[in-house]
């Protein structure tokens, strides 16, 4: 399953899987001071909440 969606997945797209399927969202970030900097950050929006957490970002 992974290798398939792997094989699909374009530069800059970031796919969140959610139990109704999956939503591709753009991204597009670099390393600042330490620091996650994102330039481009979106995703389309839906009638009803999909999903709720907090994204974690490796230091090293």
């Amino acid at each position: 399953m992974v290798a398939g969606i792997a094989a699909v997945r374009r530069p800059g797209e970031l796919l969140i899987g959610h139990p109704s399927g999956v939503t591709p969202a753009k991204v597009q970030a670099r390393l600042e001071g330490g620091s996650a900097m994102f330039d481009v950050l979106g995703f389309s929006r839906t009638a009803r909440r999909l999903m709720a957490g907090s994204a974690y970002l490796p230091l090293s």
